[in-house]
């Protein structure tokens, strides 16, 4: 007699008794496929189970089949490899980079060439700001750089922080004691938008040495957020650095100094502010290549920006003028940012004494 167990839920083959195909020796007619004697085998089963709970997600059948098949079959897995260990081969060989999207990077820069012009903040705005000045800034987006590399945030906070600063000061007067609670107000917004984790708003107070309280920097958030009319994703000099990169192949030195000098731009508001993000980015693009490889604004990048050698000239020499001085700055964080390994120490490439502009 068939135990309980053996026959519960089976239905009785198609003709015959009702056999136990498991102990009765039933004809190969009347006996299950293989697939489904392995799918419902107690052992399959088991090590279907203690698999999901091992790599904490599901574990579909074709993936743990074959090597359980062949060790049921006696053969050796190691003779034949199993396909999660190919998948998880081809996962690691595969690097996609989720910038490169083809059929939309024309309407992408086009879009940002749009909305730049729009969260573009007010040339010489400083010289409204009773009780604040360009060196001031400087000191904040110093400090800001600081604060960046303590939390490991990315290049990109940094940037639309700046940003946020500079169309917030643009349009309202802000004293001197309150101007740090601005910059904390902008690099929470801009941590929010950009990060996956941002810093928690305690963090913030307390890179202020407790200045302000939290209560002051959450109205300060507020405030920052209504003036910008909640227009927080703004084109920035790093993101048309990235559109340049995807564009026009090039070494990871030339990459690096480029954002290096993009960000050099942002200390100084005064002569960048009157430069959109685009022009500032190709000008630290034709500036990197032209001190590492010699090689001028090549022609591909000039038909997809518009932007002509001629075009560059004045933010060029501002750039250029800014690295020969990089060294004797009162602010170093970004020069002692870029002196890292990360960056491949571009910081201590020296600038070139004269520019190529013809």
């Amino acid at each position: 007699m068939c135990p309980p167990a053996a026959k519960r839920g089976r239905p009785p083959p198609p003709s015959g008794p009702a056999r136990c195909w498991r102990c009765c020796g039933a004809t190969s007619a009347a006996r299950p496929s293989s697939r489904l004697l392995l799918l419902t085998h107690p052992g399959v089963l088991m090590m279907k189970t203690m698999a999901r709970f091992q790599l904490g997600k599901r574990v579909t059948n074709n993936l743990l089949l074959p090597s359980i098949w062949m060790s049921l079959m006696g053969r050796d897995e190691r003779d034949s490899p199993s396909i999660m260990d190919i998948s998880v081969t081809q996962e690691v060989e595969e690097k996609v980079n989720v910038n490169q999207v083809p059929d939309y990077i024309e309407d992408i820069y086009t879009y940002l060439r749009e909305m730049e012009v729009k969260c573009k903040p007010k040339m010489g705005y400083m010289k409204k700001q009773p009780d604040i000045t360009n060196n001031m800034r400087a000191i904040l987006v110093d400090w800001l750089v600081e604060v960046g590399e303590e939390y490991k945030l990315q290049n990109e906070t940094l940037h639309l922080a700046v940003n946020y600063i500079d169309r917030f000061l643009s349009s309202m007067s802000v004293l001197r004691g309150k101007l740090q609670l601005v910059g904390t107000a902008a690099m929470l917004l801009a941590s929010k938008f950009e990060e996956i984790y941002p810093p928690e708003v305690a963090e913030f107070v307390y890179i202020t040495d407790d200045t302000y309280t939290k209560k002051q920097v959450l109205r300060m958030e507020h405030l920052v957020l209504k003036v910008l009319s909640f227009d927080l994703a703004a084109p920035t000099i790093n993101q048309f650095l990235t559109q340049y990169f995807l564009h026009q192949q090039t070494n990871v030195k030339v990459e690096n100094l480029s954002m290096y000098l993009g960000e050099l731009s942002l200390i100084d508001a005064d002569p960048y502010l009157k430069y959109l993000p685009s022009l500032t980015a190709a000008a630290a693009f034709h500036l990197a290549s032209y001190t590492i490889t010699g090689q001028t604004w090549p022609e591909s990048l000039s038909k997809m920006t518009g932007y002509t050698l001629e075009s560059l000239k004045p933010c060029l020499m501002d750039l250029h003028k800014t690295y020969l001085r990089a060294a004797q700055h009162t602010q170093q964080s970004i020069r002692e940012k870029y002196k890292s390994t990360k960056y491949h120490g571009v910081s201590f490439i020296d600038p070139p004494e004269m520019l190529n502009l013809l």
